[in-house]
């Protein structure tokens, strides 16, 4: 196998783990930023419209800023292979993907997917 090739697989999975360890580290954070959902006893939605599309909201919002600060962040993060047998890293395009933090944070997000679901399943949107 061509030594480059070698390189850019070693590469995509070295960016891998740090979207993922830093992914998942984010959604824990944003977990104790954002209240679970609150629910009565008999385990029914117990909390206004209002609160529960305005905190969706700003989980995404909290979770767009991390990708920010994620993808400035990785790109600072230096590659051990480098420069071997003309590899340039900075050419990596997964090393600035969002598609697999944004993916990793919202697989974690349990709060998120649950008032998404809310939403969409108790409250009329269009009609």
């Amino acid at each position: 196998m061509n030594k480059i090739i070698m390189i850019k697989l070693i590469a995509m999975a070295y960016v891998i783990f740090f979207h993922f360890t830093i992914s998942v580290f984010m959604s824990k954070l944003i977990d104790k930023i954002i209240p679970n959902v609150t629910r009565d006893k008999n385990n029914m939605v117990n909390e206004s419209k209002f609160k529960t599309v305005s905190l969706m909201y700003f989980n995404m919002l909290l979770i767009v800023y991390a990708m920010y600060l994620f993808r400035n962040l990785i790109e600072h993060i230096p590659f051990p292979l480098d420069g071997m047998y003309g590899y340039q890293h900075s050419r990596l395009k997964e090393r600035t993907s969002v598609v697999l933090t944004s993916f990793f944070i919202m697989f974690y997000q349990k709060s998120l997917r649950e008032r998404v679901d809310i939403v969409l399943n108790n409250y009329k949107l269009f009609g």
